[in-house]
């Protein structure tokens, strides 16, 4: 049997999706202006390709509350609103190199007021992304 070099992923995922909800057994309290990061997967961008935010679903029980999607090393988008469906078309990262590079995708609550906010249990979000 011969060996085969390490193959590219492209083509392989081309789209896919995550969800998530706060969860635990209690809410909680966010301080004024600050971020909580709530969820985190490791993504392969495939050499020449982007990473895309196309649809963003997510609702948070406080309106002062915000989404976040943001690669670590690369672009955040923030939701306009703490409840909506969003279609952003976000370049989250590029993958310029010339090897697949595996990015850290984050997904975070933001208090964007100037007042603590509440973080509920039910607090969730539903997102696409694909790799052009």
């Amino acid at each position: 049997m011969s060996s085969k070099s390490k193959a590219s992923i492209k083509g392989t995922w081309d789209s896919f999706q995550v969800s998530g909800v706060i969860g635990g057994t209690s809410n909680f309290t966010l301080n004024a202006d600050f971020t909580a990061t709530r969820q985190q997967i490791a993504v392969i961008v495939p050499c020449g390709e982007k990473l895309v935010l196309k649809r963003a679903r997510f609702c948070f029980g406080d309106a002062k509350n915000r989404f976040i999607v943001a690669v670590l090393g690369g672009s955040t988008f923030q939701s306009a609103s703490s409840c909506a469906e969003e279609q952003p078309n976000f370049v989250l990262f590029t993958n310029d190199g010339k090897e697949d590079r595996t990015v850290l995708l984050v997904f975070a609550v933001h208090n964007a007021s100037t007042t603590a906010s509440t973080v509920f249990q039910s607090d969730g979000w539903q997102t696409h992304f694909e790799i052009e």
